[in-house]
């Protein structure tokens, strides 16, 4: 059982990895790998709680997890994704170097946005004078996502990590 919970984990933590340049898969296995994680010292728990063995090595890991507070912050992001709302991840760009050869020539009519769910497009205007969104990963050579959590806030010692970046 145990092997299965983490297997799982790790499933979910490969598909945050595979999708980190798409925001909303990204989000949608973040908070899987979160739900999932949390469940596996759970699962560890169940199956061995007729082990002395395992009963004194986990006491001391408990502990040792208690101080780092990172657990605490698992679980209150498990809680939160599972009985208030999914987690949202918020996100920073960093574009560089970029290359344009969709936008006009006029480049100052073109805007950029970073949306909510942490997509980044150029907004041009056609010869109509509708509005056009064009993906950056069209015609930028890198562009850099960062996530992050606001709410719930990782402990002191974890938030100035870069533990994700394209």
């Amino acid at each position: 059982m145990a092997t299965e919970a983490l297997e799982q984990a790790e499933y979910f933590y490969e598909r945050m990895m595979e999708t980190l340049k798409i925001p909303s898969e990204f989000r949608f296995n973040t908070n899987a790998f979160i739900m999932s994680g949390r469940n596996v010292t759970r699962v560890l728990q169940k199956e061995f709680s007729n082990n002395a063995k395992f009963q004194t090595w986990y006491s001391q890991k408990q502990e040792k997890m208690g101080k780092e507070g990172l657990m605490d912050f698992f679980e209150e992001a498990r809680n939160m994704s599972v009985k208030e709302r999914p987690l949202r991840p918020a996100t920073s760009a960093y574009i560089r170097q970029w290359a344009i050869k969709r936008l006009p020539e006029d480049v100052k009519n073109a805007r950029f946005v970073l949306t909510e769910e942490g997509q980044a497009f150029w907004i041009t205007k056609n010869e109509e004078g509708k509005e056009e969104q064009i993906h950056t990963s069209e015609f930028d050579n890198e562009i850099t996502l960062q996530y992050y959590f606001v709410n719930p806030q990782p402990p002191q010692t974890f938030r100035n990590l870069q533990v994700i970046e394209l």
